[in-house]
Order: structure tokens, then C-alpha cells, then sequence
């Protein structure tokens, strides 16, 4: 499907369906052992393997898709799928549900919001635009936010990335493979230049023992 040109939420939904339909094909599907396998559990699976799958060759992270929380999982999507452009309403609703998270409740009303809505067109906000809330992250529920909060200290006020690291505890392996997908190739918009928020993910992984690694372990 990608070498015929289907991309973004497209693929998605289309790849997933596909992957549900042997669960459709039966009245039961049972696990191993016997018990019955749920309909909601199965789609969780499907899901995470079709994303995995999408992402592999974005530095790895298609396999540790699975462990990613859903806003974090949207935001890798999006930024692989459409860049830094805006995106239609509904194009970017279909891939918070195959992310599994609501779009307005999550993401655009909800706290810290990750993406914000002009009419029907939604953009996500970058490290820029949300960074310096001292709040974000420290809730420890989406790694997109430490990660942005992260950047943004590392580029505007490296003396508190210490404290902010031993407030915030991220993963830092997730933390780092979340950073090189932003960086990747597959990011960049037309020509050789990067956005900034790639050139930031990159500087920060030039750094990453010193700036991240030695902090935790220190702390």
C-alpha cells in the first residue's frame, strides 16, 4: 500500500482493517489456554503491530511502539506522516483514533494541549510552543511532554535541566527514541533543511550522556 501512494491515515485505517478481518471470520476466537479473546484486546494488538510495522524503519521505534503512550504514539505519526504542515480535521481525527486517543478531549481541550484546531484545520504544537510551561511533563503521563519540556530547557535555559529531569523521571531510552525519530530524515521538509524542532532533537542527542544520561543517574 505504500508503494502504491496510500499514506497518513489512510494507511492506517486500511492496514488495520486488514488485520481485523480474521478476528471477523469466526463467532469465537479463543486464546491458547482456552479463554475467549475480547474484541477490544484483539484491536489493541492489531493496532500496535500495524504502528510498529509503519514506523520500523524510523530508528527502531516501531519496536517500542506498543510501550508509548497514545499522545506520544500520535505525535510520532503525525510528524512521520505530514511533516510540521496542518492538517484537515477529520484526516487528523482519523489518526488520533487509530492512536487511540480523542483528538478535542485529549489533545486539543485537554491539559497541556498537544495540537491546536483554526477552523478545520488542525496543527500540532512543537517543543517551541509548549516547552516552557514549567508544568509540562512533571505529570509523568506523556513522554512527548518531558521530551518538549526537555528540548526547550536544553536550547533556552540549560542551568535547569537537572531539576527538571529529577522532577519529570522519564524513560530515558523511550525518552531517546523518541527524539531520534523526530530527528530522522523522514521529518524533513522540502530541500536539505530541517525544522527546528528536528535541529533540536538533534543537538540534543549530540549531548545525550552528558545532558540527560549523567543527570538521571545522578539525581
Amino acid at each position: 500500500m505504500q508503494e502504491a501512494g496510500v499514506a497518513g491515515s489512510d494507511l492506517i485505517i486500511a492496514t488495520i482493517g486488514a488485520g481485523l478481518r480474521p478476528f471477523t471470520r469466526y463467532a469465537t476466537v479463543e486464546l491458547p489456554n482456552g479463554q475467549p479473546l475480547l474484541a477490544d484486546q484483539f484491536l489493541e494488538e492489531v493496532q500496535t503491530r500495524v504502528l510498529s510495522a509503519i514506523l520500523r524503519n524510523v530508528h527502531g521505534l516501531g519496536e517500542g511502539m506498543g510501550a508509548l503512550d497514545p499522545a506520544t504514539r500520535y505525535y510520532v505519526l503525525w510528524r512521520y506522516s505530514y511533516g510540521y504542515a496542518a492538517v484537515d480535521f477529520d484526516e487528523a481525527n482519523n489518526l488520533a483514533r487509530t492512536a487511540g486517543v480523542e483528538l478535542m478531549d485529549d489533545l486539543v481541550n485537554g491539559h497541556h494541549p498537544l495540537a491546536e484546531r483554526t477552523g478545520r484545520s488542525i496543527t500540532l504544537l512543537d517543543f517551541q510552543e509548549r516547552g516552557d510551561d514549567p508544568t509540562l511533563g512533571l505529570d509523568r503521563l506523556r513522554l512527548i511532554d518531558a521530551l518538549h519540556g526537555l528540548l526547550w530547557r536544553a536550547s533556552h535555559h540549560r542551568g535547569s535541566l537537572r531539576t527538571y529531569l529529577d522532577d519529570a523521571r522519564p524513560d530515558p531510552r523511550r525518552l531517546q527514541l523518541v527524539a531520534q525519530s523526530l530527528q530522522g530524515r523522514a521529518l524533513r521538509d522540502e530541500g536539505e533543511s530541517k525544522h527546528p524542532e528536528a535541529q533540536a532533537c538533534e543537538r540534543l542527542l549530540g549531548s545525550w550522556r552528558t545532558l540527560v544520561e549523567e543527570s538521571l543517574l545522578t539525581t
